[in-house]
């Protein structure tokens, strides 16, 4: 993939919950990874906005590898959070050969919620 790529997304939480709410199990496991879950689920009173900001940034994700890679599966995209808190993404080594990511590149993720809205920004270097 060449050169610095970016994407940003902004997701309204409601949104996301009405998903969950009517699609249950189902939406969750085709979007979000057993750690993603486990993570959200743990936020009881806020978890909407975890996800939606999960989803936000698997999302940006998407719109900084561009369109080319249309079939990215978002459940091998992780959000993960570094020991300060601060949110990271894992990519398996087979995911990034598929959609063409280097193993050194670099993948830097910011994420903001509040009760309505989630944001996410992602960069790839």
């Amino acid at each position: 993939m060449p050169g610095t790529r970016c994407g940003v997304d902004l997701v309204k939480v409601p949104r996301i919950q009405e998903a969950i709410e009517k699609h249950g199990k189902a939406f969750l496991e085709r979007i979000f990874t057993p750690g993603e879950i486990d993570y959200c689920e743990s936020r009881e009173r806020r978890k909407f906005e975890h996800y939606a900001g999960r989803f936000a940034a698997k999302e940006a994700f998407y719109k900084a590898v561009s369109p080319e890679h249309a079939h990215i599966r978002f459940k091998n995209l992780e959000v993960r959070r570094l020991p300060n808190g601060a949110p990271s993404f894992f990519v398996p080594d087979d995911e990034r050969a598929r959609i063409g990511i280097g193993r050194a590149a670099k993948i830097a993720v910011t994420i903001s919620h509040d009760t309505d809205y989630a944001v996410a920004f992602v960069v790839i270097d």
